[in-house]
């Protein structure tokens, strides 16, 4: 099962360079991550967090192959996207949780309003 689809990747960089390999290695790259909460078979009903993370980590990894040296002193375009999308792979997967993955209710947090007052 993959957690996104070429039809998610809005990047207008990589979006006609990302192939159905890329896809894939973002599901393989997934299911490692549940193993290691001790989840068999891949996440049911991913949530927001996963397929976040699955598109991310698919351009991140199309862009490491597309990257090279730039031209005439030129900055790399790939390069620098997958930079982008590198943090934007850690950001996802730190949000990660056993309770998220097997969608199990997690209480939100609670925020408070106060008004504030010139002088």
């Amino acid at each position: 099962m993959s957690y996104c689809s070429l039809e998610d990747i809005n990047d207008t960089l990589l979006k006609k360079s990302i192939v159905q390999s890329d896809i894939d290695e973002s599901t393989y790259y997934i299911d490692a991550i549940a193993l290691t909460f001790n989840l068999q078979g891949g996440i049911d009903n991913p949530p927001y967090e996963i397929k976040q993370l699955a598109i991310a980590y698919t351009c991140m990894r199309r862009a490491l192959y597309l990257s090279g040296k730039p031209l005439q002193g030129d900055a790399d375009a790939y390069e620098l996207k997958r930079k982008s999308y590198e943090k934007d792979v850690a950001k996802w997967e730190s949000k990660l949780t056993l309770e998220l993955l097997v969608g199990s209710k997690q209480s939100r947090r609670s925020y408070f309003n106060m008004t504030m007052k010139r002088c």
